[in-house]
């Protein structure tokens, strides 16, 4: 529904000024529509008044640069983008060889407009590769060294992001980088001996003058009859204008082969992140730093493709600064189990479950509670008697945010909609709660719409999807024709799906869909199933179906009853052919039929 304003030039608001809501008859002087676009936070004079129990969003003015919403919709210029890039590779003898590469870019932000400049950018990638290879204690030994060289111009606009996807976090570009020249150099230096293998890697990455990193990696992976030990060191400092950084990353993964029980792995993770950044003139410790500790205890058992099983438990202790050091800030515990079943005749079985439990240690430096989730995905496909039954269930467990949602009644033709309207304080104002669900009548003129706001509430989530279906003509025999003839062409199918959210809470844990909890501690809970009876399915002369189609659905955190719909189905078909002759002459058309 419309909102019409009347624009009111006042020195307190010097914008539109909501007067009234109009539902039955626009006033005179009410001129304009707002449209609302949200800005960001603190980008805008208006928020969503959710105190207000009304039909439609309330925007309430809170003051220039104290909102996130503003009544204007951005217009977008229409763009142009244009890349240009031509690259070579050449061999220069045995084990060495160099490969480079030129691109051109043309990004025009209004094709409209010819004042705008700058469009042209420039990249450049250049790399060099060799190899020896020797013998060392009668052991072949192999060293390789590669370097790279890339150049980016600060107009260069690439089509898509060309960079590996957490390039910012490992060079802790924390800011809003300013286009400027770029230069990525880098030099890996390999060796691979019977069993070791040991890289380091430099790289360096500067921004003109206003940030310099710098990063240093070695990787060791040893392995020695079922024992097998791999290390990576990850150091990296950089600087900029504001700030020092100093990003330390160690990781170690140790495991032996366990003789005694085949194909199986114990082993031992150890992942450690210290991200410290100071401010360069008071050196003081910044908020955006972290750290944390995990260790990670596992086994793995393998029985050829038939099954697998990976049971591990981890424990992992984060870090958050408090007075320019580090303090424990929570501990987690989890638990897991992974692995595949599978008969390839029948039936297969995949699983992902990890239960995790959060501690909160010190409640004062973070705003994170205790909680406890399930996370994971089950996996089953069956199949029997030469597939006449089959069955196809998944079943998903995890934790995430729900968007908090607001109904908006919308009005359209008497009798097309599912719900009106009855003014019970005859005020004239369409209330949310003066809606009345009447689905199927003539005067029924109202739609429930739902619109989901920038609010969200914290919560599990499980939900159990089913297709199963049976087709009788693979599995009843051709013993009696007249049995079989008429069985044969019987099939059903039913698809099911169930969704529940739960909001995530500091109580104890809850099986997902067996539980006790109160209906206002759930958000969402869905159910939907569709069952049909054919009979002669994909004949194409005729068919008939039975079926029967249930839905619920229920948004519990709100105030609106939950919707349940359910039909029964009942269709066939039937083809009619009429077989026509056509008699083409030269200059009459005959057309006959029989």
């Amino acid at each position: 529904m419309d909102v019409f304003f009347f624009f009111n030039d006042t020195a307190t608001t010097e914008i539109y000024t909501r007067i009234a809501r109009r539902q039955r008859q626009m006033c005179i002087r009410d001129r304009y529509i707002a449209y609302f676009t949200d800005f960001g936070e603190n980008n805008g004079s208006y928020q969503i008044d959710n105190s207000v129990l009304a039909n439609g969003r309330i925007y309430k003015w809170v003051g220039k640069g104290s909102g996130r919403y503003e009544p204007l919709i951005q217009l977008v210029a229409p763009e142009k983008k244009q890349l240009f890039s031509v690259g070579a590779n050449y061999k220069i003898s045995a084990g060495n060889s160099v490969r480079s590469e030129f691109s051109l870019s043309n990004l025009d932000r209004n094709r409209f407009s010819s004042s705008d400049t700058g469009n042209v950018g420039y990249a450049g990638f250049f790399e060099l590769q060799s190899k020896r290879s020797f013998n060392f204690f009668k052991n072949k030994m192999e060293i390789r060294n590669t370097g790279v060289y890339e150049f980016s111009d600060k107009n260069f606009k690439p089509l898509n992001p060309y960079r590996a996807t957490e390039f910012s976090r490992d060079w802790n570009l924390i800011r809003s980088l300013i286009p400027v020249n770029e230069h990525l150099v880098s030099n890996t230096l390999a060796l691979n001996f019977t069993g070791l293998n040991v890289n380091y890697t430099y790289s360096g990455f500067f921004r003109s003058d206003i940030f310099t990193g710098n990063r240093n990696e070695l990787l060791v992976n040893f392995t020695y009859k079922g024992f097998f030990i791999s290390a990576t060191g990850n150091l990296m400092k950089s600087s900029d204008q504001l700030f020092k950084t100093s990003f330390f990353r160690p990781r170690v993964n140790v495991s032996q082969k366990i003789n005694f029980i085949k194909d199986t792995r114990i082993g031992l993770n150890y992942e450690n992140e210290n991200n410290t950044i100071r401010t360069r003139t008071l050196d003081s410790l910044q908020k955006t730093s972290f750290a944390y500790d995990q260790y990670r205890l596992y086994i793995n058992f393998r029985n050829s493709s038939k099954s697998s099983i990976d049971l591990y438990t981890a424990y992992r202790k984060d870090f958050l600064p408090v007075n320019n050091k580090f303090e424990e800030f929570t501990q987690a515990k989890e638990i897991g189990v992974s692995g595949e079943l599978n008969n390839k005749n029948f039936s297969n079985l995949s699983y992902n479950l990890a239960f995790r439990q959060l501690t909160v240690i010190n409640p004062t430096i973070g705003q994170k509670r205790p909680e406890s989730n399930l996370i994971g995905k089950i996996n089953h496909n069956l199949k029997l008697i030469n597939n006449g039954i089959s069955s196809v269930t998944i079943m998903e467990f995890g934790s995430g945010q729900q968007a908090k949602a607001d109904f908006v009644y919308i009005k359209v033709a008497s009798g097309t909609g599912t719900h009106i309207w009855n003014d019970g304080n005859k005020d004239g104002i369409e209330g949310k709660d003066e809606f009345l669900i009447i689905p199927g009548i003539d005067t029924a003129n109202y739609i429930k719409y739902i619109q989901y706001n920038n609010e969200y509430i914290r919560a599990n989530t499980a939900s159990v999807n089913n297709n199963f279906r049976v087709d009788l003509k693979k599995i009843i025999k051709r013993k009696d024709k007249k049995v079989y003839t008429i069985l044969s062409n019987i099939s059903f199918n039913s698809i099911f799906r169930t969704t529940e959210k739960p909001i995530s809470t500091e109580q104890a844990f809850s099986v997902p869909f067996f539980h006790n909890l109160a209906d206002t501690s759930i958000l969402l809970n869905n159910l939907s199933s569709v069952s049909t009876l054919y009979y002669n399915l994909g004949n194409p002369k005729y068919d008939f179906h039975l079926g029967f189609k249930r839905n619920k659905d229920c948004l519990l955190y709100t105030s609106d009853a939950a919707d349940e719909r359910s039909s029964v189905d009942l269709g066939g078909r039937r083809i009619i052919k009429k077989k026509t002759k056509y008699n083409n002459n030269n200059n009459n058309n005959k057309k006959q039929k029989r």
